[in-house]
């Protein structure tokens, strides 16, 4: 970059800077603020990019500048955050110390910035919209129209599964494009073009439930939103836990500088990330491992993964997603010289145990491990079986300590007992195979016992093709070590305060890690599976394949209701959220308490946070609706009224048990038996109201 357009970019950095640093307290409209925010990152990203690597192409830069750019700014406001607070003062002190250090970084590195000449060089209305070009523009049209179809569906009703009010011409218009989308990359070798077509098409896997379930999607999100909303009110929340600190700090700023709403910054964060980084990293980062055209098609085959865990906004999610981020930099920096490519795995590496450390600490000595394994002059079989031992024992001795230090369950001996180890690869009690007909049978015996396993099967092969055999020998070994951890995690320890259902939640998530880092395998397995198939009369084929391949994996992507899946998860409702209002407006003093199932008290934490906990007699304190994680009222009360009978001696225990005068117990139209719990309730209450047309009843109790 020669000094005038150095002088041009760093005017337009501070000019950034002083905009989004100030925007905290601009009443501007959000997406102008968003496009700010979005801006002056961009800048940091730009610069940084130029400064980690400046040999590489721009896109690389850009990408890994921007994710530094996020990182260092969400480490930066963890530790603040951490020993201090949070709030609009320090969110702009950051962003303006940021921007200046940039600033002077630019002025005293020579960098390489060529993104005026790059842009100069595009000429996208001559070169892609021509008539040999009408292929793309249909795809293009035909993502407008599945986006369309999906936000007509946009409901605040009860909605069991998205694909209950999707017909099957959602999934005959989605095998069409991705048809056209497959048989389009094998001839295209434009590189812009196929990244943001793959970005729409993985936009179509993760965005659905963002969609479509118009206030919200699963329960866990609820929590970590009035955790938000609450630190954005009040700078801090206590006690102080050191997780989840990362994700919390980021949606604040975000909407501290931009003032769109916490639950849609929430709502969107790892499904907009994901479908943009997910296929940018693989496109650039293998890229250069010498593979050609074919790669783009084995990164559209990448949703076969199953990516649920992309699909919804929790602090372990958001870390699996750095986490994959940091896989795919390991493998694209394994035969590089440069100090200043560590520094970028270190700061994914951080950001993402900021975040959780329960997946970025495995993350890191996944990192670190692969750069002694690389490094240190050592016997690389010796090295490969230290490095097998930390990481099989890292993570369940951390969370052994932590349960031996704040006494919150037992250790135990992993080889007694198998079960909950075994467990976690049965079938879910909703699966029901006897009553359905031989092909549901035969497709969900397939994602159960033949899915995940190809997979597996497939990255291996990917991992022995690879040129680099200590490479792939490593990312093996750093599954089955993530493998063996998520069995201890399962059999050797017991977590006394999680629900039972959940008991292996811990040793199923750290599962979700290992199966990310055999994603390089996989897509260097598909990409070899395609060359070898991919011949001049099997282009229409290699299309159908892979887009049936393709809607299989969108069908298993999100919960179903069909003859064998009976899902039996719910939403937050239009009615739930009336019902809980009417609660709040019919009280003027808090001293009440509600018995409901768990959405309910999801709909409570969306409209009023974390309002009210009662005092116990034993001093500790409990959310005044009745949640899993929240003890006795979920547990034992809200139990008693839905599985034995809505009693009215229930509830008056239940006021007991809370020291308060009245109490509510809300039933809903999907809880079995919905009708005999109604009318049984209505019997022992004082008084009853329905909400929704039927959908909820509530029914108010007093002392």
């Amino acid at each position: 970059m020669n000094k005038k357009s150095l002088t041009k970019f760093n005017s337009i950095g501070l000019i950034l800077t002083a905009l989004a640093a100030s925007l905290a307290w601009l009443n501007i409209q959000e997406i102008i603020a968003l496009i700010i925010v979005s801006a002056f990152f961009f800048y940091l990203g730009a610069s940084l990019g130029n400064i980690l690597l400046t040999t590489k192409k721009l896109g690389v830069r850009l990408l890994i500048g921007a994710l530094i750019s996020v990182g260092l700014y969400i480490i930066i406001l963890s530790v603040i955050y951490w020993f201090f607070q949070i709030n609009k003062t320090i969110v702009a002190s950051i962003i303006t110390i940021l921007g200046l250090v940039i600033f002077v970084l630019n002025y005293l590195k020579k960098i390489k910035f060529d993104f005026y000449e790059k842009i100069n060089k595009i000429s996208l209305l001559k070169k892609y919209c021509s008539k040999k070009n009408f292929l793309l523009i249909l795809i293009i049209l035909s993502y407008s129209v599945i986006f369309g179809i999906l936000f007509t569906h946009r409901s605040g009703g009860t909605i069991i599964s998205p694909w209950i009010p999707l017909s099957w011409k959602f999934f005959s218009l989605f095998f069409l494009i991705n048809s056209l989308l497959i048989y389009f990359l094998q001839n295209s070798r434009q590189k812009a073009i196929n990244y943001f077509l793959l970005v729409l098409n993985f936009g179509v896997f993760l965005w659905i439930a963002l969609i479509i379930y118009k206030h919200g999607f699963g329960f866990d999100p609820f929590i970590h939103q009035a955790t938000e909303k609450w630190i954005a009110k009040k700078g801090v929340i206590t006690p102080k836990k050191p997780y989840y600190i990362g994700q919390y700090v980021l949606v604040v700023s975000l909407y501290f500088l931009t003032n769109i709403s916490i639950h849609i910054i929430d709502s969107a964060l790892v499904p907009v990330f994901a479908a943009i980084l997910i296929p940018s990293c693989l496109y650039f980062f293998v890229k250069k491992e010498n593979y050609n055209s074919y790669v783009t098609i084995a990164v559209a085959l990448l949703p076969t993964l199953l990516l649920s865990q992309f699909i919804v906004t929790t602090p372990n999610n958001l870390a699996l997603l750095f986490a994959f981020i940091l896989i795919f930099w390991c493998w694209f920096e394994w035969d590089k010289e440069n100090k200043l490519y560590y520094l970028v795995g270190t700061i994914l590496s951080i950001t993402s145990i900021a975040i959780h450390p329960f997946i970025g600490l495995p993350s890191a000595v996944f990192y670190f491990g692969s750069l002694a394994y690389r490094k240190f002059d050592l016997n690389k079989r010796i090295s490969l079986g230290l490095y097998f031992i930390t990481g099989t024992l890292f993570l369940p001795f951390i969370l052994g300590l932590y349960i031996y230090l704040t006494q919150s369950g037992t250790v135990v001996n992993p080889f007694a007992n198998f079960e909950p180890f075994l467990n976690i690869f049965k079938s879910p009690h909703w699966y029901l195979f006897e009553q359905a007909s031989w092909p549901w049978q035969i497709l969900y015996s397939f994602k159960v016992y033949i899915w995940k396993y190809l997979l597996i099967l497939v990255a291996l092969f990917g991992f022995w093709k690879v040129e680099t055999s200590n490479k792939s020998i490593f990312y093996a070994t750093s599954a089955l070590a993530i493998f063996m951890s998520s069995f201890l995690l399962a059999t050797g320890l017991n977590f006394s305060k999680v629900i039972s259902y959940e008991e292996t939640v811990f040793a199923n998530r750290i599962l979700d890690l290992a199966l990310l880092i055999l994603a390089p395998g996989l897509l260097a397995g598909f990409f070899n599976i395609i060359k070898f198939i991919k011949l001049p009369k099997k282009t229409v084929f290699l299309s159908i394949g892979c887009s049936l391949l393709l809607l299989f994996s969108l069908y298993f992507t999100y919960p179903s209701r069909d003859p064998i899946y009976q899902y039996t998860g719910y939403n937050v409702r239009t009615a739930d959220l009336k019902a809980v209002e009417f609660i709040n407006n019919r009280n003027k003093n808090d001293n009440y308490i509600v018995i409901a199932n768990q959405m309910i008290g999801a709909a409570a934490l969306k409209k009023f946070g974390f309002k009210k906990y009662i005092k116990l007699k034993n001093n500790s304190e409990h959310y005044f609706y009745s949640i899993p994680t929240g003890g006795a009222l979920y547990k034992k009360f809200f139990s008693k009224m839905v599985y034995e009978k809505p009693k009215r001696k229930w509830m008056k225990q239940a006021m007991k048990f809370a020291g308060v005068k009245k109490a509510y117990f809300v039933h809903t139209n999907y809880w079995y038996p919905a009708a005999k719990i109604r009318d049984q309730a209505k019997k022992s209450a004082n008084n009853w109201w329905e909400f929704g047309g039927g959908k909820v009843w509530l029914y108010e109790y007093k002392k």
